[in-house]
């Protein structure tokens, strides 16, 4: 998409002071835009996260998210996550289970 900036910059300028703001916002990155939630996913289904959106919600590497086995669903080889499925899995007995084995392993 190619933006023309001799129409742009009349337009910004006669814009009202709010739809400056969110216009600078949206170009600086400053603001949140639309996620695909809101946009591409049919009502009454929940889109799936990749290992790498996993990682940065859980504030860990995406290796990690692998090696904590946390449950997903497979398309081809590439793994995807449900938002609720993996905040169940890491309360559950069966991920303290698996961190336990993981902590044994890395000691010896």
């Amino acid at each position: 998409m190619t933006v023309d900036l001799n129409r742009l910059i009349p337009a910004f300028l006669g814009a009202d002071d709010e739809r400056r703001r969110r216009a600078l916002a949206v170009l600086t990155e400053s603001e949140s835009r639309p996620s695909d939630d809101e946009h591409n996913t049919p009502p009454g289904h929940e889109r799936l996260l990749n290992q790498i959106e996993v990682a940065k919600m859980l504030g860990v590497h995406p290796t990690t998210v692998r090696r904590w086995r946390i449950p997903c669903n497979r398309f081809g080889r590439i793994p995807r996550y449900r938002r609720d499925d993996v905040m169940a899995y890491l309360a559950s007995k069966a991920f303290r289970q698996r961190l336990s084995d993981l902590k044994s392993l890395r000691n010896t």
